[in-house]
Parts: structure tokens; C-alpha cells; sequence
């Protein structure tokens, strides 16, 4: 028998498990009807790549449920009502599965008030009525 003189290698393996939950949930109100979520990738990935996530997003008025698929950490929606609250819930997947751990978030869907005119003049003041003009308004006017 030969005596190898090579060194022995030692290997450690992880056993890859489904991916830790996500962080951060946002929504960004695009207009009147689409916003985007978008939230940040679990610290934990279960030791295997993080392939893709689901938004399950529930009509908190019609209690209308719907999940979509991402492949990143943003996901445009359409469709969505003015007054309506949302409630969010992401899940990442890996190889092995989606994550237990449940990230989620409440997402009241109004558009925000619109900036106030600017420079503000009155003109033709009579007794009865004047003329008022001002710069258009700026933000959202859906």
C-alpha cells in the first residue's frame, strides 16, 4: 500500500432549508390605479439561492384574494381602487421552498394631495368679483 503524503481535505455541507422571511414592505402609489411594492430580500437564504417571491394581496372591502409572482424585490400592481386598503404579504422561494416566516403590511391605496397653487394674484378687483390666476398645481391631479 502506498502512503499518499496529500494533506487531508475537510468539506463541511449546510443542508439547504426554505429561505427566511423579508423585510421592509413598501408601497409607492404610481396613480390612480397601479402601485409599487417592493421590499427587501431575506438575510436568510436557506443556503440556496432565492429564486423568486409571492405577493399574495388581499381587497381588505371585498376580501378578493390574489397572488402574483416576482423575480425581484418590486412588483408593479393594476387595477387597484382609490379608498381601498390592501394587505400585503410576501414569501420567498428558493429550491427547496417558500419561506415560513410571513412578511407583511397594510397599504391604504389614496393618491396624495396635490401641491397648492403658486403665486397667487387677484386682478380686476370690482366690488362684486375679482380675477384670480395662479401656476398650475405640481404632484398628483388624476
Amino acid at each position: 500500500m502506498l502512503a499518499s503524503k496529500e494533506p487531508l481535505r475537510t468539506f463541511t455541507a449546510s443542508a439547504a432549508t426554505v429561505p427566511g422571511g423579508v423585510s421592509g414592505i413598501t408601497g409607492t402609489v404610481l396613480s390612480s390605479s397601479s402601485a409599487t411594492v417592493s421590499w427587501n430580500p431575506p438575510t436568510d437564504t436557506g443556503n440556496s439561492t432565492v429564486t423568486g417571491y409571492r405577493l399574495n394581496v388581499t381587497n381588505q372591502t371585498t376580501n378578493a384574494v390574489t397572488d402574483y409572482t416576482a423575480s425581484g424585490t418590486s412588483y408593479t400592481l393594476t387595477g387597484l381602487t382609490l379608498g381601498t386598503t390592501y394587505a400585503l404579504k410576501v414569501y420567498a422561494r428558493n429550491s427547496i421552498g417558500e419561506s415560513l416566516i410571513v412578511s407583511a403590511a397594510s397599504f391604504p391605496f389614496a393618491l396624495p394631495a396635490p401641491n397648492a397653487p403658486a403665486s397667487l394674484t387677484a386682478s380686476n378687483i370690482r366690488s362684486t368679483s375679482l380675477t384670480l390666476t395662479w401656476s398650475p398645481v405640481s404632484g398628483f391631479v388624476d
